[in-house]
């Protein structure tokens, strides 16, 4: 009874925390000074446990715990290929960490994506050019 009782406490801070972390991030990795971008999707599976794509690629093992996210990926390129580990802490929205391989270590950051600005659109635009009438779209 006592085990059941913390299952149904813990529970749902499991849940939240997933949630927190699930969606899109955006990355920016540091290689010796060059600066490189790519985009972290993490979704929870109905099992509770996490899944993510990093640029498209699965990313295996993947887990956030106690504001920690871990996981790796297989990059099949270059012969033998390779394989990345990613290590970050998540506070105040961002997540900071490093991407770590056969190469090296390099400083790898996430933060959600910036919200499109309201202004941006398709607007109808109505005037006149001598006799003319014209429509178009800004």
């Amino acid at each position: 009874l006592a085990g059941l009782l913390m299952i149904i406490l813990t529970g749902p801070s499991i849940a939240r925390a997933a949630d927190e972390i699930t969606g899109q991030w955006e990355a920016t990795q540091d290689f010796y000074g060059q600066k490189s971008y790519s985009t972290l999707t993490i979704d929870r599976l109905s099992s509770g446990s996490l899944a993510g794509q990093w640029n498209g690629r699965d990313v295996n093992h993947l887990k956030f715990e106690n504001g920690k996210l871990t996981g790796d990926r297989d990059i099949p390129e270059g012969g033998e290929g390779a394989s990345l580990s990613y290590a970050g802490e998540l506070k105040d929205g961002k997540i900071s960490g490093a991407i770590k391989g056969g190469f090296g270590s390099f400083p790898t950051n996430l933060a959600r994506p910036k919200p499109l600005s309201p202004a941006l659109g398709v607007y109808p635009v109505r005037f006149k050019a001598g006799d003319r009438d014209v429509s178009a779209f800004a």
